[in-house]
């Protein structure tokens, strides 16, 4: 896509100098033209093979692949959609949506608006007061208390429950039916999910036991709306969506704030390029849209599992999962993961992008294998060859 600003502009002058004069002045504010879509090339004949050996097996074993796009040295080797869905279809993200809550916290950061030591109980004192009001266990509170969005951000809240399922199981006593008709629900019981965040308890001191927490992420785009005064689709659309290329995306609210662990909506590839951005320590199309240092900080293992039975075999390599802010890591790549099979990988070593999105309900561990099985394999070797 390409910023026709002052290619409109042009057309309104009358002489070529002036044109040239409005050219210049492009180019010394900086804002030249930037392609932003994600040139395409022919894969290699390996490659080829290996994405059709990728969807053969996914068809022989009833794995719901929609999409995968190949990138490597910047370029687009391959991809594929399938049962149904098409390049322009908007996918659910899922967790993914996670990973972008982090970026919002971010450019929030850069702005100076929020830090990474803000205690999330400050950003919202009324809500957490009402629950500290009720506490008399003297850790809980305190542990309440010093819970910051560092400690959110890699799951690490001091919270020993997943928050998402502590509240389900006592929202479905009441009649919730699924997380897509929560916000009906805290409205029809006069619920508020901030507050009800508090109420499960922190047993554990902040930064020191990880626990997968989706409510946490919806308590980090929270703070971001806090802070800014806008919705996190909203605040992240110039500084990240817009530069990259991307239309405005939808965003499912809970209570009037986008949903932060889950609900984003992209198409494959506008995963891709967020990867190609995550690839480049931030930079696209010649542009710095994340800052390069919190993407590292980001993507760093603040908690790690091994091997599976100390494996090293490619086939077990994505097993091997670390935790950072929003954003998962193993041996080969840090990625982003979504239920039933939404990933966006990145692969530093190798060069390479592999965004996919997929319907693998009983386990998306079986879309991730098949990546590893076929695809990772070839890009190993030709980044390799290329050396």
């Amino acid at each position: 896509m390409t910023d026709n600003r002052y290619t409109n502009m042009r057309t309104f002058f009358m002489t070529g100098v002036l044109a040239c004069a409005a050219t210049l002045t492009a180019l010394l504010a900086g804002c030249g033209r930037t392609d932003t879509e994600l040139p395409r090339s022919e894969g290699s004949a390996e490659l080829d093979a290996a994405l059709a050996a990728y969807i053969r097996e996914a068809d022989e074993k009833d794995i719901n692949i929609n999409s995968i796009i190949i990138i490597q040295n910047g370029k687009v080797t391959g991809e594929a959609y399938l049962n149904g869905w098409k390049a322009e279809m908007p996918h659910q993200m899922w967790s993914t949506s996670k990973s972008f809550t982090s970026f919002a916290v971010c450019f929030a950061i850069e702005e100076g608006l929020l830090s990474l030591d803000d205690r999330i109980a400050d950003i919202f004192p009324e809500e957490s007061g009402a629950v500290l009001d009720t506490l008399t266990d003297a850790a809980y509170r305190q542990n309440l208390m010093e819970a910051d969005i560092k400690d959110l951000l890699v799951m690490a809240s001091g919270q020993k429950h997943d928050p998402t399922y502590v509240l389900g199981e006592r929202y479905s006593k009441d009649g919730l039916a699924g997380i897509d008709s929560l916000d009906t629900f805290l409205r029809k019981h006069g619920k508020d999910l901030i507050t009800d965040f508090f109420t499960v308890p922190f047993e554990e001191k902040p930064g020191t036991y990880n626990c997968y927490n989706s409510i946490g992420s919806f308590m980090l785009s929270a703070a971001v709306q806090k802070v800014t005064g806008e919705k996190v689709a909203d605040y992240l659309y110039p500084r990240l969506f817009k530069p990259l290329g991307i239309e405005r995306p939808q965003w499912d609210e809970v209570q009037g704030i986008n949903c932060g662990g889950w609900g984003l909506w992209l198409k494959p590839e506008d995963m891709a390029k967020t990867g190609v951005m995550m690839l480049g320590h931030g930079r696209y199309a010649g542009r710095q849209v994340l800052p390069a240092r919190y993407l590292a900080e980001a993507s760093e293992s603040f908690f790690s599992w091994d091997l599976p039975s100390g494996s090293t075999s490619d086939r077990d390599r994505y097993h091997a999962t670390g935790y950072g802010y929003q954003i998962w890591q193993n041996p080969d790549a840090f990625y982003t993961a979504g239920m039933w099979g939404q990933f966006i990988y990145v692969f530093p070593g190798m060069n390479a992008v592999i965004a996919a999105t997929a319907e693998v309900k009983d386990d998306d561990s079986k879309e991730s294998a098949l990546i590893w099985k076929h695809i990772v394999p070839v890009l190993r070797k030709e980044s390799e060859t290329s050396l």
